[in-house]
């Protein structure tokens, strides 16, 4: 895109070129595909999450926001309310469960999921764990 070798810029030790160029690239880029599909990075990702930065919902950058988005989103807002409505109209006839738009599974997504598992191992070998008091 920029004309850049990337394993030049390696090969003479400018790491720092070369990372500010492996950053700007798109979200979409077969680099940031493969980047968010290696179980390392994913890992460091994950890892260095804080609970905080897991309970945020995702907002589209600016460089993503483009007219269509805006449109589309407006579009499913109204899909959502005009469903919640219907649900509630129909007073128990069936309850309204709504389905998310499929995304991609990465590497890290599976890693949080594994995150997610370890921890509720945990809290339940706290409480099921034998106990060595009385007896």
């Amino acid at each position: 895109m920029y004309g850049v070798d990337l394993a030049q810029l390696i090969a003479d030790r400018r790491f720092i070129a070369a990372l500010d160029y492996i950053d700007g690239l798109p979200k979409s880029s077969r680099m940031r595909e493969a980047m968010l599909d290696d179980r390392e990075y994913a890992e460091m990702i994950v890892a260095n999450e804080s609970s905080k930065d897991r309970s945020q919902t995702w907002n589209p950058t600016i460089a993503e926001l483009s007219p269509e988005l805006i449109l589309l989103s407006m579009v499913y807002s109204a899909v959502e309310r005009n469903t919640s409505m219907v649900a509630a109209s129909a007073q128990g006839k069936g309850k309204y469960k709504p389905q998310p738009a499929p995304s991609p599974v990465t590497e890290v997504d599976r890693e949080r999921e594994r995150r997610r598992h370890r921890e509720v191992n945990r809290l339940f070998d706290m409480f099921t764990a034998p106990s060595s008091r009385g007896a």
